[in-house]
């Protein structure tokens, strides 16, 4: 899939709060710009078929993203990355000549198929890729404000 490095935050962003007014997490509304997809398929039958090229354009998509503060590493946790609306999703198969209308009789199954593995790289692949960002940045500086203490959590792991 190419495209997922168009991700972007598509609505307003705001802090998770407790009851005593301490910041617990982020939520944000992101979406994705257009995405590309290609596959090469093999598709034989004893021994002969052909060679296909499986093309997919997704016409964009909203995630909800939520994030929560570990407040012993002052840092946040990508906690939820869930597509909540795939934009329309177009495939084309090239090189199946007679085989062509098997797959046009089963393109339904085929687009449910796609959409779910669309959704489980954007809701597993870009969680993980978000958590190694979010790791990377250090909130201890803001440690007072955000409510938690790095120095803390260092002296409970040497004990």
């Amino acid at each position: 899939m190419r495209g997922l490095a168009s991700i972007h935050r598509s609505g307003n962003a705001e802090f998770i709060k407790n009851s005593e007014d301490r910041i617990r997490g982020l939520l944000a509304s992101l979406s994705l710009g257009e995405m590309k997809g290609h596959y090469v398929c093999l598709a034989k039958f004893m021994d002969l078929g052909p060679i296909a090229d499986v093309f997919i354009d997704v016409k964009g998509s909203d995630v909800y993203f939520e994030a929560l503060l570990d407040t012993h590493q002052c840092k946040f946790r990508a906690e939820v990355l869930k597509v909540t609306k795939l934009g329309s999703i177009d495939v084309s198969i090239k090189g199946l000549s007679v085989l062509g209308w098997i797959v046009s009789s089963l393109m339904e199954f085929v687009m449910i198929f796609i959409s779910g593995f669309i959704k489980n790289i954007v809701e597993t692949v870009m969680k993980d890729m978000t958590d190694v960002v979010l790791d990377n940045i250090d909130l201890s500086p803001l440690g007072p404000i955000l409510g938690c203490d790095p120095s803390a959590a260092h002296l409970v792991q040497l004990h």
